[in-house]
């Protein structure tokens, strides 16, 4: 890719950062009417249309992509995702599977991945993946709750609380993590009950917003 695509790449994949899904579009399409076979050019296409709801042309883009390039993890993983949806569970774990190898830098790509095989109802095969991600970049809220939840649902309850207690150390006032906290512990007292209370009356929600704290209380 020569010095001017790569701009033009850049500043598409700063775009999807930001939700501006027609700057990537257009980007895309510069690169294309440049190169037509470029894996990032169909690579961005796909984000686009993915993210404007179009499944299939999001697929097509995809597979352009990989069949261009076969290392491209990016787009290997996000097309296993379009496949979970569509039911085609036997081709998301054969993409995700031939990809795996490639991910070990990525922390954006790892989560993907292993946020994939959870709804696909592996977890095993998450777990590490989810693990790496979060040694790449510690203390990233999200990663660090998927990671949460996949101890749960490994039985990994002691890791799982560790995880739970941190994050909401970084954020005293975050509902569902309070909530989930609440489910892998029974209350020695009332402390985190008055935490929780204590939540509910800073924050003045309505009741359907506060729906994982009342239900963690009533237990």
């Amino acid at each position: 890719m020569n010095d001017r695509l790569a701009r033009i790449s850049a500043s598409a994949r700063q775009a999807s950062r930001t939700g501006d899904w027609a700057a990537v579009k257009a980007g895309a399409r510069q690169i294309l009417e440049s190169n037509r076979h470029s894996p990032e050019g169909w690579f961005l296409t796909g984000l686009a249309e993915k993210a404007r709801g179009k499944s299939q042309q999001a697929v097509t883009a995809f597979t352009r992509a990989l069949r261009l390039d076969s290392r491209r993890y990016d787009a290997a993983v996000e097309l296993a995702e379009l496949y979970w949806k569509g039911m085609r569970h036997r081709e998301a774990k054969a993409l995700l599977e031939s990809c795996e190898p490639l991910l070990a830098g990525s922390p954006l790509y790892l989560d993907k991945a292993a946020t994939v095989w959870t709804r696909l109802g592996l977890h095993a095969r998450a777990w590490p993946l989810y693990r790496r991600a979060n040694e790449l970049q510690p203390g990233v809220e999200k990663l660090q709750s998927n990671l949460a939840a996949c101890a749960v649902l490994l039985g990994h309850l002691d890791e799982a609380r560790k995880l739970y207690s941190e994050l909401l150390e970084q954020r005293p006032d975050h509902q569902r993590n309070h909530y989930e906290l609440a489910r892998l512990q029974r209350a020695r007292d009332r402390t985190h009950v008055d935490r929780m209370l204590a939540v509910l009356e800073d924050k003045r929600l309505p009741p359907q917003e506060n729906i994982f704290l009342y239900y963690a209380i009533a237990k």
